[in-house]
């Protein structure tokens, strides 16, 4: 068997478990339950929270109220860990909700600013997609900073502005994969490629509206990295098996392969480890190397495909 045709059927299988974890996770919000808010109303009482907006942790304005959610958070999951508005009680760390998943979103956006200046340096302007790839990187450096952003403070515009910025990520990787297995210099078509999956994001949007559903934006986001897990893993079964001529392709191989590996820490979503390092700041760190790989990878292929074709130009 061809070990490169069976991978793509352990990664469906793979996207199921996600999907049905994921819908385990929703039985875990437990805020509204009984002993959670009489909690938060006697802390209010005993300090004096006469106005809840008032900061008492000025550093990144946490409310009197906000506070004693989080106490109250923190006592109720002594015995047992359990998630609140989807979030596993943290320990503050500078006033930081998050702070591994900060860090590690941070790392994020350094490699994605890194690929933005490496595609401007080594790629010349004469490839074909060269703009389309900036424009992917950009989208990725913005989803980053969001993502930093959010774990820094869990504010609702800082999660709707996460959530649209991560579904723009996923459509513009797939106007990349796109792009990339077709193999066309027509402007025309590639233009119109990113038109179209630009107007199907907006549509996306506008279902979401401004009250995020976060499960669909989280099943829209799975279609398309199946999707694009396909395109690439054909790109590479069809023309990364030719060793001597793509020698760069097992960077985009193994950058899929570990997406989906570090995805199972989303997929087991464990409470955490002394209560800063969950699963979700394990799936950022992992993120920091696959999505090395794969802009070291898609950086040599762009620089390849346009010397093929100023060779290929020349000949005719």
């Amino acid at each position: 068997n061809n070990p490169q045709m069976v991978v793509p059927t352990w990664l469906l299988l793979l996207c199921l478990v996600g999907v049905v974890r994921s819908w385990e996770n929703i039985e875990r919000h437990a805020e509204g339950r009984e002993e959670f808010t009489t909690c938060v109303g006697a802390c209010k009482e005993t300090n004096h929270c006469s106005d809840p907006e008032l900061a008492v942790k000025p550093l990144l304005f946490w409310t009197c109220g906000e506070n004693c959610e989080y106490e109250c958070m923190h006592q109720i999951s002594l015995e047992k860990p359990t998630q609140y508005r989807g979030k596993w009680p943290f320990v503050r760390i500078l006033g930081m909700q998050e702070f591994f998943s900060v860090i590690f979103s941070l790392a994020n956006l350094v490699v994605w600013a890194s690929a933005f200046k490496k595609f401007s340096e080594n790629v010349q302007e004469t490839y074909a997609i060269k703009i389309y790839f900036h424009f992917f990187s950009c989208v990725g450096i913005a989803y980053w900073a969001a993502s930093a952003t959010l774990h820094l403070r869990d504010r609702s515009s800082a999660s709707v502005l996460e959530q649209m910025l991560q579904s723009a990520l996923y459509f513009y990787g797939t106007v990349i994969a796109v792009l990339r297995a077709l193999e066309t210099e027509s402007k025309f078509w590639n233009f119109s490629v990113f038109v179209f999956f630009t107007l199907c994001l907006i549509i996306h949007w506008m279902i979401m509206g401004d009250q995020i559903d976060f499960e669909y934006n989280m099943a829209v986001c799975l279609g398309h990295s199946i999707f694009q897990t396909i395109l690439w893993l054909t790109w590479y079964w069809i023309r990364g098996t030719e060793k001597r001529r793509l020698p760069y392709s097992w960077k985009l191989y193994w950058s899929i392969y570990l997406f989906w590996i570090f995805s199972l820490f989303e997929m087991i979503d464990f409470p955490p480890m002394y209560g800063v390092l969950d699963s979700h700041a394990l799936w950022h760190l992992g993120n920091v190397l696959a999505w090395y790989l794969f802009w070291e990878g898609v950086r040599e292929d762009c620089i390849f495909e346009e010397s093929h074709n100023i060779w290929m130009r020349k000949l005719h």
